[in-house]
């Protein structure tokens, strides 16, 4: 099978990202891969006067699912595509094949469809009529279009047949797999995990301080450090608000790349450092960071946002709290795993077991490419 891969992320050549480690994973299994890097047109002039009128009124816009944009990356991968002899389309955004006219099967793979982001995260709330309908527009088409469109959660599945009216037959799920450039062994892991914990060292990541509850995790830890249990909180890779005050329990790192050796080396240290991945969103898809958190051996304390709730075992792998922002339960969560290490070191093992069967990189990509050769069998092709 050779795939037409259109990648929606590489950062170039050599780098780490999560399209390379898939390419790399896709061509470990036998496949062929041409990678296809669509590049998006400048917005027209008509776009831009848009955009700021809008913005004016006090909208958020965007611009991305415009007509003329998306029909100028249509364009752009059609042409790379004459030059290829794929037996089918890979894509890691619905935007490359909303306006994409080609014979070839067409699979996208994506996190979520555009109803599932409107009035979710930030920048598309009060969203302007016209993006909302070019969004709208844009989604519907690419999942009617296609042959086969494979998210990462049965949450966002559920979205695309209710809001776009998709077939249930033309949609999959293959939840978000660990993206990592290294994974320590089971006996490391289990070894860091085991004996007497007389600190929980709990985790949180991420570059939106809001969005990913930071605050939230901050009241939290305070709340069980005053019931008498050493409960400690690392931040990674977010900008902590100015007037947040130095704790001797509160690390605040900067961001860290995996693509750099130095930086990864440093990423994995933190997480085998730490005893619970911290993970109070008030707004996340399918976080890669969870199936990453197993990978180490964290079990998760997650928000009932989006589809963390799917990547959570309540009781096994970690917690799923039944409100976004009750600072409470989320304390007394806390307050279980720092009184009983037994507990920890359960849910440590059984995290570490869920990212083996289901998160990591090769059985994601074994899936994917079960798919993709029952939809070339089956001689999909996009309508």
């Amino acid at each position: 099978m050779h795939i037409a891969f259109l990648s929606s992320d590489r950062v170039g050549a050599g780098a780490f990202d999560r399209d390379t480690a898939l390419i790399g994973a896709f061509e470990a299994l036998g496949v062929k891969v041409t990678v296809i890097e669509p590049t998006p047109p400048p917005a027209a002039r008509i776009e831009r006067w848009r955009s700021a009128l809008f913005r004016r009124m006090g909208y958020n816009v965007s611009t991305a699912c415009d007509v003329s944009r998306l029909r100028g990356l249509a364009y752009s991968v059609g042409k790379a595509l004459s030059g290829t002899e794929a037996d089918i389309i890979f894509s890691r955004s619905t935007h490359f094949t909303a306006w994409l006219n080609t014979p070839l099967p067409v699979v996208n793979y994506v996190d979520a469809v555009f109803d599932c982001i409107v009035d979710f995260y930030p920048s598309h709330t009060h969203l302007d009529f016209l993006s909302l309908r070019a969004g709208h527009r844009a989604e519907s088409r690419a999942l009617h279009r296609s042959a086969l469109t494979i998210l990462m959660s049965s949450w966002a599945a559920a979205r695309a047949i209710r809001c776009y009216h998709a077939t249930e037959s033309r949609l999959g799920v293959v939840q978000a797999p660990a993206i990592l450039p290294g994974v320590p062994s089971r006996d490391e892991v289990l070894a860091v995990r085991s004996g007497a914990q007389k600190t929980l060292r709990c985790l949180i990541v991420g570059n939106d301080w809001l969005r990913k509850g930071a605050d939230i995790a901050l009241e939290a830890v305070h709340k069980v450090r005053g019931m008498g249990l050493d409960v400690r909180l690392t931040t990674l890779g977010m900008k902590a608000p100015a007037e947040l005050q130095n704790e001797s329990w509160l690390e605040i790192l900067p961001p860290l790349q995996k693509g750099v050796p130095e930086e990864y080396a440093k990423i994995s240290q933190i997480f085998l450092n730490s005893d619970v991945l911290f993970l109070p969103s008030r707004a996340d898809f399918s976080p890669h960071v969870i199936a990453e958190a197993y990978a180490f051996g964290l079990p998760v304390i997650g928000s009932p946002a989006g589809a963390i709730p799917e990547m959570i075992e309540h009781g096994q792998t970690g917690f799923v709290t039944r409100r976004i922002d009750d600072v409470d339960e989320y304390a007394q969560l806390l307050y279980q795993l720092a009184a009983q290490p037994g507990l920890l070191y359960h849910m440590a093992i059984e995290s570490r077991n869920k990212y083996e069967a289901e998160f990591a990189l090769p059985v994601a990509a074994r899936k994917l490419v079960a798919s993709l050769e029952k939809v070339c069998y089956q001689g999909g092709t996009a309508q």
